[in-house]
């Protein structure tokens, strides 16, 4: 081996186009080019500065006035990327108002609790047994059941 041969275990692939431009990139970070990433953090500190300039706002007025696909910025409250909204995004759990994610707290910190729950049940369970080999059969093809001859 010379050194420029990939190994067996590099990450390094064929590059692959982008789903959101479709230009051809070496990787993707995000599910997108480094150009489209690039645009989208431009877009989000864009965002950001309206939101301070201007004060909370509505998603809607957001995309609106900063020409950023609804989506996105929804997206962005949901990752916790942006928090600043007149009217809070709600718990998908329970309907509570939430500032940042999809959870809110008390259904967070009820889910961590049925997790941590789970993992103890499942560490306290018996490994199961293992599986017994099973033989395999050698059949014989079927004969051709409609020789006439």
């Amino acid at each position: 081996m010379t050194g420029r041969e990939p190994t067996a275990g590099s990450t390094r692939g064929a590059p692959v186009n982008c789903p959101r431009c479709g230009r051809l990139a070496p990787t993707l970070v995000r599910g997108q080019c480094p150009q489209c990433l690039r645009e989208e953090h431009d877009q989000l500190r864009r965002v950001q500065a309206f939101l301070v300039e201007h004060g909370p706002a509505t998603a809607e007025e957001i995309a609106a006035q900063v020409g950023v696909p609804v989506e996105r910025v929804l997206r962005w409250m949901r990752e916790g990327r942006l928090v600043a909204t007149a009217e809070p995004m709600r718990c998908r759990r329970c309907g509570r108002p939430v500032r940042m994610g999809v959870l809110c707290a008390v259904c967070r910190v009820e889910l961590a609790a049925a997790i941590r729950q789970l993992e103890d049940a499942l560490r306290s369970e018996p490994p199961p047994l293992p599986r017994p080999k099973r033989r395999r059969v050698r059949r014989e093809p079927f004969p051709n059941r409609f020789d006439l001859w």
